[in-house]
């Protein structure tokens, strides 16, 4: 096989800008109200589809709060604290009481990406200043962050793969926290010595998406300081943020603007620094500032909302406290106008001395990510295989299509073909454009001379440069069919996403930005394969398609044989079976994840739903490992069993090995 780089250019860029161009046409189409009317059935609109979006709240339950030891400062003491939110599910917390006999007011304290969660220094500060000036706070930890990480005892990032893994049994993890903080509002509120009117909510950087979500969302939040968080939704896109700040489809009903409204008639303050990126820039704050501003104007309270800009670094510094103390004295205290006023600076303690369980004996009520969603994968997963209930073959593609949020086929062809004849092959370059501004760069190896009416389709999550040129390959082609590597969508050549720089899987950024937009990677990976299939027919001459996908390619490869009759076989290679997610989590890219999908089914049913023959060679868990012969075994029984319900032929083969070999059907 002739293994060279046919282009000289990244396509990366021209991807890029589309994207950011959608965005910002969609940020164009979300103009503030002119009338309260308007805005009071937008608003409610709005904020139905927010909470559609990021996943059913919990059933009420008991708050239960338990207390497990108190530090005595001069002037409050601390308690180490935990609480439920669901049942059965609680939170690690800190509450900072001052002496005296109150009632004084609450402000929830929520932290962002900081290791040590609410007792990290940087967290303890803001809270030590606060209980210092007659407020009770509580400091909590954001869903999988600090003492409720996967390992108790050693702290992790929540977002990327983790909290992704949450989107898969239709809960999100911005979700989580809104849901963690409405309850944690209930704990201020259920104590005595607390103010139940008077309550604030304040945080940094994720902590500060957490105050604007949780205010916007619970009317009880009395007035908010979001620090080095507020930006645009449209300069999320292509950017790096948590998936602790995503909801999905949110930039097709909705700008960041409108949701600061959510919030009015009740004060906001905008904290942000003047050295931070993009996406927490105090210009695409003031944008947003400027939409949630005709909202307060519209209420005629329009004193309740500011916004500062700090020269100073990312972090909730001792001036930034200074603004959210005046803030708070203001509008919980009746103290003051509302301007920066100095504060005490608290040197931190040591972070063991505020961890509920500093010797990491964690309970099993205070569960990870992984505890809390392995054991719903697992059910959702099992439930829809188990039992004799008739499944509608057309119903669940219906439903996967709409899941997967596929774009239309444009299956345009973009450019010329350039041909190289070399070593007795032909080799022709060109791009098939999926979709206005997405080429698909395609290089069609065949016999030289020959027109073949056979093909096979080869992708590889990373680009075909990531496939290797094995001697079957070039046997197939010297037996008259042609071979067609493809670049998918963010992939290869069109790959505008590097992260290799930062600790996080591939396409970090183009899956949130694909869902903050309304669609799934997976969703536009099929698509393109059915593009790319398009015009290998209508321009080729070919009639026979077959389709060999690598790793996480093999999901869209599954999905495209379930929504169209493309392909006569489709073989997966080191795919993973299955969305259950192992206590490693998913060693496959970002790009894997399908909002809801186990309430759908799983890969199993992808496959049990192909409209060609499946050969699995080499299926692997979420953590990577190729399937035992006693997993492959449970794997076929499970697409068999999938297959009766859908009263189809089983045509699914699993097995070990490699694709060298392959025949087309």
């Amino acid at each position: 096989m002739i293994d060279r780089n046919f282009r000289v250019e990244q396509f990366g860029p021209i991807v890029r800008h589309k994207l950011q161009l959608e965005a910002k046409r969609r940020h164009a189409e979300f103009q503030p109200p002119l009338t309260l009317g308007e805005w009071q059935a937008e608003s409610a609109a709005v904020k139905a589809r927010i909470l559609e979006q990021i996943g059913p709240m919990a059933e009420r339950c008991p708050l239960d709060m338990r207390e497990y030891r108190t530090l005595e400062m001069p002037t409050y003491s601390i308690r180490m604290i935990t609480y439920q939110s669901r049942p059965g599910f609680r939170v690690t917390a800190d509450l900072f009481v001052p002496k005296g006999t109150g009632p004084f007011p609450g402000i929830l304290v929520v932290h962002g990406h900081w290791a040590n969660g609410k007792a990290s220094p940087e967290v303890q500060s803001r809270c030590h200043m606060f209980a210092n000036e007659g407020y009770v706070v509580l400091a909590v930890d954001a869903f999988g962050s600090g003492e409720r990480g996967t390992t108790p005892g050693e702290f992790e990032y929540h977002g990327a793969n983790i909290g992704s893994s949450l989107l898969n049994i239709g809960q999100t993890l911005l979700g989580m926290q809104v849901n963690d903080n409405m309850r944690a509002i209930d704990l201020l509120q259920s104590l005595d010595f607390v103010d139940s009117a008077k309550i604030g909510v304040t945080g940094a950087s994720g902590g500060g998406n957490q105050t604007m979500w949780i205010s916007a969302l619970d009317e009880r939040v009395a007035a908010a300081v979001p620090v080095v968080s507020v930006g645009t939704f449209e300069i999320y896109i292509t950017h790096c943020n948590c998936v602790c700040e995503m909801v999905p489809n949110g930039l097709t009903f909705m700008e960041e603007w409108a949701v600061l409204g959510l919030i009015a008639p009740r004060p906001l303050l905008m904290l942000n620094s003047l050295q931070d990126p993009p996406f927490f820039s105090v210009q695409e704050m003031a944008r947003s500032f400027t939409g949630a501003r005709e909202v307060y104007k519209l209420q005629g309270v329009m004193d309740r909302i500011a916004y500062q800009g700090i020269d100073l670094p990312h972090g909730y510094w001792p001036e930034m406290q200074r603004y959210a103390l005046g803030w708070f004295n203001r509008w919980l205290k009746g103290e003051g106008e509302g301007r920066a006023c100095e504060v005490k600076v608290v040197k931190p303690l040591p972070y063991q001395d505020l961890l509920v369980f500093p010797d990491a004996d964690r309970p099993a009520e205070v569960p990870s990510i992984f505890e809390y969603s392995q054991p719903i994968a697992r059910q959702l997963s099992a439930g829809h295989w188990q039992g004799d209930a008739p499944l509608s073959r057309e119903e669940k593609v219906q439903q996967l299509t709409s899941l997967l949020k596929m774009p239309a086929t444009a299956a345009g062809a973009m450019g010329k073909t350039r041909t190289l004849t070399e070593d007795g092959l032909d080799v022709r370059c060109f791009q098939v454009e999926a979709e206005p501004g997405m080429p698909l760069p395609v290089d069609l190896y065949s016999k030289a001379g020959t027109t073949p009416e056979k093909a096979l389709i080869l992708v590889h999550h990373d680009g075909q440069a990531a496939i290797a040129r094995e001697p079957w390959m070039r046997e197939l082609v010297e037996n008259g069919q042609a071979l067609a590597f493809v670049d998918l969508s963010h992939s290869g050549k069109l790959n505008w996403d590097h992260v290799e720089e930062r600790p996080l899987p591939s396409y970090h950024e183009a899956f949130r930005t694909t869902v903050w937009l309304g669609r799934t990677m997976i969703g536009e990976w099929t698509r393109d394969l059915l593009a790319v299939a398009a015009r290998l027919k209508a321009d080729f001459g070919v009639k026979t398609l077959d389709l060999l996908a690598y790793r996480d390619a093999g999901v869209a490869a599954l999905c495209a044989a379930a929504v169209s009759d493309a392909f006569a076989a489709v073989t997966t290679f080191e795919t993973m079976a299955t969305y259950v997610p192992e206590q490693c989590f998913f060693k496959q890219s970002m790009a894997v994840h399908i909002p809801k999908i186990l309430q759908w089914g799983d890969v199993s049913m992808m496959a049990a739903l192909a409209n060609a023959e499946v050969r699995m060679i080499n299926p692997t868990s979420t953590g990577g490992t190729v399937y035992s012969a006693a997993e492959i075994a449970d794997l076929e029984g499970e697409v068999a069993a999938l297959t009766r319900k859908l009263g189809v032929k089983n045509h699914v083969a699993v097995q070990c090995g490699t694709p060298a070999g392959l025949q087309l059907a």
